[in-house]
């Protein structure tokens, strides 16, 4: 998972880790370990803040799956 390009997406939406963690139905404390890699994000968790940050398909690649995700 590429944490900076996560922190650059939600950031570039205006959006906070509260935000996040409501998003994902966790607390702040939960969210940032997760935001900062400590802690993995569940597949439902990576589906709801890829519409949260309404990502592309490259963006999710790149932020989820170190861009190695196939391309169409």
């Amino acid at each position: 998972m590429n944490t900076l390009e996560l922190e650059i997406a939600r950031r570039r939406k205006g959006k906070t880790r509260r935000d996040m963690a409501s998003a994902i139905g966790k607390c702040l404390n939960a969210y940032a370990k997760k935001e900062t890699g400590k802690t993995p994000f569940t597949d439902e968790e990576k589906l709801a803040l890829a519409a949260e940050l309404d990502l592309t398909m490259e963006q999710f690649s790149i932020i989820f799956f170190d861009d190695k995700l196939p391309k169409r």
